[in-house]
């Protein structure tokens, strides 16, 4: 058994497959309780896929993070480098979203998740806290994690242990903290990445080919069962979720084939940032003119909000400036 070591020439193109995937959840159809053939396809991607996105991001983040954290003027340089890298562009892209639905609200009258009829705070809390590009939540419980690390770096072994068992069952039962909006998946994967603990068995390396077919098996009968009443549904899905993580970042490290898509696509990987934080609005502007129940409008909803993505960064990274404030200084 081996630590995973993540291959840093790979991980552009790995951030960029995963940001496809997020775009993929936010892109989901909307789902009755009962599951119908015309839209299993979609949730296929959008509700099982792609879920091993956020879960692999916090991962390599808390990977990245315990890389040279060896005491504590090192983890205030990271600290400080993360603040202008993650808290810089959540304050800036959630406020220039938010104070444009605020516009749009006060001018047109607009529904919006941030009106004038709202008070002070709850403009703050809607802008910023809750937030107002949704899945820029990511960047604010990652940064919270970051913060932690502190904490982490001289636990013994045995409490790491303990630590870890505790996250399990929080994210195998869904649980939140009351009065918090912390991810337990978030909290479980940064830390798993954090104290590098996802062992490359030499077992699934040698026979990672009937593995893979097993955990696509999987994922296929979780889309049923995600929609039932079963008691354990939950836990399946929490199980798939975890088996195709794994598969994922094994397929990271073998030769082919998903290293030739990751090589493929390195060019346009620096723009990774931008289909994040663009995506959603873009994605709530198109729901107005396609319907994501319609599997071709599905698709072509995804391949449109990726480009017009790719568009603006392109044209936002010819003022340098202005871009590595934007991005955090990502390109």
């Amino acid at each position: 058994m081996q630590k995973f070591n993540l291959e840093f020439s790979n991980l552009g193109g790995i951030k960029f497959l995963l940001i496809i995937l997020i775009v993929c959840i936010h892109a989901s159809p909307s789902v009755s309780d009962e599951l119908s053939y015309t839209n299993s396809l979609q949730v296929y991607f959008s509700q099982i896929i792609s879920r091993i996105a956020v879960p692999l991001y916090f991962f390599i983040s808390g990977y990245l993070m315990e890389i040279g954290l060896k005491k504590i003027s090192n983890w205030k340089d990271k600290i400080k480098r993360r603040t202008s890298t993650v808290l810089l562009p959540y304050f800036i892209w959630n406020g220039i979203y938010g104070l444009s639905l605020l516009g749009l609200s006060h001018v047109f009258n607009l529904s919006t998740s941030v009106t004038t009829d709202d008070t002070p705070l709850q403009v703050i809390k809607h802008i910023f806290i809750d937030p107002a590009i949704s899945p820029l939540w990511f960047l604010r419980d990652l940064f919270m994690f970051q913060l932690t690390t502190v904490l982490l770096i001289a636990l013994s072994n045995r409490i790491k242990i303990v630590i870890l068992l505790l996250l399990i069952l929080l994210w195998f039962y869904d649980f939140h903290l009351p009065y918090t909006t912390i991810s337990s998946e978030g909290a479980l994967f940064f830390t798993l990445g954090f104290f590098n603990w996802l062992p490359m068995f030499r077992l699934f390396k040698d026979y990672f080919k009937w593995i893979f077919i097993g955990v696509v098996i999987l994922s296929i009968i979780d889309v049923k069962i995600r929609y039932s009443d079963f008691w354990w549904s939950l836990i399946f899905h929490r199980l798939t979720i975890l088996m195709m993580c794994y598969s994922f970042m094994v397929l990271t490290i073998k030769p082919k084939p998903l290293k030739n898509i990751i090589n493929k696509v390195k060019s346009i990987s620096g723009y990774s940032f931008y289909i994040f934080v663009l995506h959603f609005p873009l994605l709530n502007i198109l729901n107005h003119f396609l319907n994501s129940s319609n599997i071709v409008e599905y698709f072509f909803k995804i391949i449109l909000a990726i480009v017009a993505s790719l568009g603006i960064g392109y044209i936002i990274n010819l003022f340098p400036k202005i871009s590595k404030i934007l991005t955090g200084n990502r390109i």
